[in-house]
């Protein structure tokens, strides 16, 4: 008997010495957040060049030129010379040149427009701010039917030639591009008138 709560008296002892310690709370670092990239406004000085500029059907560009702010922002042009190509079968490719007097030239066809319509056009470039614009606006190219424009400006001394498709372009260059392939084929615009070359007057007939 004693020999039996002896025994008993042990094991409860062992028990009690060798009872489960609490497990340990484990210490796992957190999770480091995500970084989330911050939303651009999309601008026209964030373009995205996806196709070589040397590939376009205007050859190569001069792509050493450094935008900076523009020195002369308040200067009229010299002159905007654009060349749209593309648009599928059958479509007319139209060359236009256009000078700070008003005179034009039309694919070969020369014109003039009012010193009002110049101010209007100037206008829409400094709108632009085509000389502060970053690259070249081409896609992948493969589209047959859309417009490749070539579009160079001169201005103070400076000069500057950006190349774009018409799917790749900011709203604001593309109503400015349009605006000025409309000349030569609106009213605002009136073509030069050559003098008639008139013929020598044939001299009378005797009398017989």
């Amino acid at each position: 008997m004693k020999l039996r709560l002896l025994l008993m008296i042990v094991i409860f002892a062992l028990a009690a010495c060798t009872g489960g310690e609490a497990p340990a709370e484990s210490t796992a670092a957190p999770e480091e957040p995500t970084d989330v990239p911050a939303e651009v406004a999309p601008t026209q000085a964030v373009i995205v060049v996806t196709r070589d500029p040397n590939d376009s059907p205007f050859g190569a560009v001069d792509e050493d030129v450094e935008v900076t702010e523009d020195p002369n922002p308040d200067a009229l042009f010299d002159s905007i010379h654009i060349i749209r190509m593309g648009g599928g079968d059958g479509v007319e490719t139209i060359e236009m040149e256009l000078r700070q007097d008003g005179s034009y030239v039309r694919n070969g066809t020369a014109g003039v427009i009012s010193p009002e319509n110049v101010l209007e056009v100037d206008a829409q470039l400094d709108e632009v701010q085509f000389f502060q614009m970053n690259g070249d606006m081409l896609g992948p190219g493969g589209d047959d039917r859309a417009f490749t424009y070539g579009v160079t400006v001169e201005r103070a001394g400076s000069r500057r030639t950006i190349q774009a498709d018409d799917r790749y372009m900011p709203i604001v260059f593309k109503e400015f591009v349009a605006r000025v392939l409309q000349i030569g084929v609106g009213p605002q615009s009136t073509p030069i008138q050559r003098p008639t070359e008139l013929s020598p007057t044939e001299p009378p007939t005797p009398a017989s």
